[in-house]
């Protein structure tokens, strides 16, 4: 079968009220499932066929979908297949009337911006509608208003193309993902586990420097009670010596191998509060590099143009992904949201008695639901977070709070009218 239709810089959906869009991205699906994907596909298998008994649906894969920068040959296919579940799901969706589905082109999935066999894929599979960017145009009481979609990668310098439709157009961080990351992990093992999970990529350095302080440092400390150890052994050696020996008495025996002690448990501390000290300024340094964002202001380029795009009366919403923080924010005329990701983050944890950060990898799932009807639209965030257990003894010992795995269920809710 041929292509119906070639990929659109801007896709266009035009949907009557009410209406159910649920809104995915950076999930992220391979050729071989994970922890992290198996329950993206269990979670949001439910919900399409909850989407099933709508009167009129559209879900929005907006971005990053698919892995197609990491493994051995990855095509769409070859995800599909290792998540049956979930495509068989979509399968049956979209072929009821009235239920959409739109594959927005990312920069892990760019594929879809130029391969027609990619695109006829997802067209002959899932009736799906694809697009560089999409529009769902929402007919109201009050006239047609937009939501606008984009993956947000060509808001991120080193992620954008310069021609989303060129296979020979590679982003600096298509690199990064297939060439420097994979001989990074390969070579150092579990020292660096999860550094392309990072939930914040430009604090490399401070992970490095943390993982190195406690896997490799901290973990051999016990070198240190050699001394100690010799220590006890000579008190008894050297003290019997002197014993035996004319001119020392039991007194004067005792001072000299109780300063001996002292010098070296003194040596040993000075140690451990130099590499304290060195590690901690290391970490100082690398937590203040250049273009450093946290916490909401991963978002805060797509925020701004979603403040810009909300300006015009017809545009009431902004939905991105890419940095896989979620995100609902209402604005003074709409909304902006980011709906997460379903995949792997390994994230900074607070510490407990000064020491410095350590890492924790969890599974995140979020996607967005907006339920449209002729008064408003409901923006919902849901979420789950779960504790992969990588972390090791020592830097469990440091976290502070152990995370509780927080069970799917909603984040945060905004209505916005038309």
């Amino acid at each position: 079968m041929s292509i119906k239709k070639p990929i659109e810089d801007v896709l266009q959906v035009s949907v009557s009220l009410p209406t159910q869009i649920l809104v995915a991205s950076d999930i992220h699906l391979s050729a071989q499932s994970t922890a992290a994907s198996r329950n993206v596909e269990q979670e949001l298998s439910k919900r399409i066929a909850l989407l099933t008994q709508a009167s009129s649906a559209v879900i929005v894969f907006n971005g990053d979908v698919f892995e197609l920068w990491a493994g051995e040959e990855p095509t769409i296919q070859k995800a599909l297949l290792a998540h049956k579940k979930l495509s068989q799901g979509l399968e049956d969706y979209s072929k009821l009337p009235n239920h959409k589905v739109i594959f927005v082109a990312g920069n892990h999935d760019g594929r879809i911006g130029w391969s027609s066999g990619e695109q006829e894929l997802l067209q002959n599979t899932f009736n799906a509608h694809l697009g560089l960017s999409a529009e769902v145009i929402i007919k109201t009481p009050r006239g047609e208003r937009t939501i606008q979609f984009e993956h947000g990668h060509m808001l991120d310098p080193d992620n954008a193309f310069e021609d989303p439709r060129d296979p020979h157009d590679k982003p600096f961080g298509q690199y990064i993902v297939q060439t420097a990351l994979p001989m990074v992990t390969q070579t150092q093992g579990k020292l660096l586990e999860g550094i392309e999970h990072l939930s914040e990529p430009h604090k490399f350095a401070k992970f490095v420097a943390s993982r190195v302080l406690y896997r490799e440092i901290f973990s051999r400390l016990w070198w240190l009670l050699i001394p100690l150890a010799i220590t006890l052994l000579a008190r008894v050696l050297i003290g019997y010596g002197l014993y035996s020996s004319d001119g020392y008495s039991l007194q004067g025996i005792a001072k000299i191998i109780l300063y001996t002690e002292i010098a070296i448990i003194v040596n040993v501390l000075a140690i451990l509060l130099a590499v304290y000290f060195i590690m901690r300024n290391l970490l100082k340094r690398a937590k203040t590099m250049p273009g450093a964002s946290t916490g909401v202001n991963h978002n805060s380029t797509a925020r701004e143009k979603a403040k810009q795009a909300t300006s015009n009366d017809e545009v009431i919403g902004y939905i991105t992904g890419h940095t896989h923080h979620d995100e609902v924010t209402k604005l003074e005329n709409g909304f902006y949201a980011n709906s997460g990701c379903g995949t792997e983050m390994v994230e900074e944890t607070k510490t407990r008695f000064a020491l410095p950060s350590s890492y924790v990898s969890i599974n995140h799932l979020s996607w967005l639901e907006l339920d449209l009807t002729e008064d408003n639209c409901t923006v919902i965030l849901w979420q789950s977070l779960t504790d992969n257990h990588k972390q090791t003894s020592l830097e469990k010992f440091a976290t502070k709070k152990s995370l509780r795995d927080k069970p799917l269920a909603i984040k945060k809710t905004i209505i916005v009218g038309y």
